[in-house]
């Protein structure tokens, strides 16, 4: 046999041992495919199964907006509101599980959970965030602040797919619930146009609790211009702060914006402490220093948009994102909004990775 001969026999075996691999990945992602799909219909039928026991158990149901309550699969096979769970499964797979119940507004909140050993276990989107992977102590990502986990610098990583459109993550907080920024909008709303005494015109009162831009967005959401009615489910009602910013304030702790709160209510806007976070700039400092808008995610946008923060030493003041930095200008202004809301710490992880592209995606 001579050399010629040897390399098509030696490249005839590698074709095949490649071919092999490439069919055993696709069996291995076949597999895989259909045993989630598998797992995701008993994740339903625990679903249902839970609604029509809390149906016939309505006063077992959180009374306040934010409590939570669990019903076991023990308790729904005993009462027949779902089949035994070792019979769904298949290839005597043992799993146990329960279908935790939330409150949030008027809405409740039914997520089931899996346990399956090896074979599968259900993933809340905020584990899938702030897995130890994903956290950073210098670059763009995701830090580790109070308790809290903070998208910092202009990471890749922190898009979700919700009610049909993108959102940015701001942070997942100390309650496990994600904060998110509608990252398209359109809407153009007035931030207050009562008259104002000290200016002896109708520029607005930067008071949020009596604003109409909090009007505005309480409507927003009640309507299903933003949010679909069967997805308001997965909002948390949660205080915003709205407490007074002086221009000089050095603070991004949030202590200056949280020194006052708003009531819960599911839909703000972003604090200016919250845009100088974002920043990685050691030169941002204070209200309005120009360097914040460097590697800073929230600084690329071309348009202007209002946060929820009143200038401290002038009353018709309001501070807003004017394309990359932070400017104030009068309440009775009409600049766009991006509004702001908090994602249940229920929420299950279905895919995505978190880019623009292939975003997080959730049940």
């Amino acid at each position: 046999m001579n050399l010629s001969q040897i390399n098509k026999k030696l490249a005839l075996i590698g074709g095949v041992v490649v071919g092999l691999v490439v069919v055993a990945v696709i069996a291995i992602f076949i597999i895989a495919r259909d045993n989630n799909l598998e797992f995701s219909a008993i994740e339903q039928q625990l679903r249902r199964g839970a609604e029509k026991y809390f149906k016939d158990n309505a006063d077992l149901l959180p009374k306040e907006n934010g409590q939570k309550t669990v019903v076991d699969v023990t308790t729904l096979e005993n009462g027949e509101y779902i089949p035994l769970l070792s019979k769904m499964v298949k290839n005597d797979v043992v799993c146990n599980g329960e279908v935790r119940v939330s409150k949030n507004g008027k809405h409740y909140l039914y997520v089931p959970y899996l346990n399956c050993g090896k074979e599968y276990v259900t993933e809340e989107l905020y584990k899938k965030i702030i897995n130890p992977s994903n956290i950073v102590t210098k670059d763009d990502g995701l830090y580790k602040i109070n308790n809290e986990y903070v998208f910092r610098g202009e990471p890749t990583n922190n898009f979700v797919e919700f009610a049909g459109q993108k959102w940015l993550i701001i942070k997942v907080d100390k309650d496990n619930h994600i904060k998110i920024m509608q990252y398209e909008n359109k809407n153009r709303f007035v931030w207050d146009n009562r008259y104002n005494i000290d200016r002896n015109s109708n520029e607005g009162i930067n008071n949020y609790l009596k604003s109409s831009i909090e009007t505005e967005l309480l409507n927003l959401f009640d309507s299903e211009e933003l949010i679909p009615e069967k997805e308001k489910r997965f909002v948390v009602y949660k205080p915003f702060c709205i407490g007074k910013r002086s221009e000089t304030a050095a603070d991004k702790s949030g202590k200056v914006e949280c020194a006052k709160m708003t009531k819960a209510q599911p839909l703000g806007l972003i604090t200016v402490g919250e845009f100088l976070t974002a920043s990685l700039d050691k030169n941002c400092k204070t209200t309005y220093d120009a360097s914040c808008q460097n590697y800073n995610y929230l600084a690329k946008f071309e348009h202007s948009w209002w946060t929820i923060t009143g200038n401290k030493e002038k009353s018709h003041r309001i501070y807003r994102v004017s394309s990359s930095f932070i400017t104030d200008t009068s309440a009775s202004n009409e600049i766009r909004i991006k509004p702001v809301l908090h994602l249940s710490d229920n929420i299950i992880y279905s895919g995505g990775i978190g880019t623009f592209d292939d975003p997080y995606i959730i049940k």
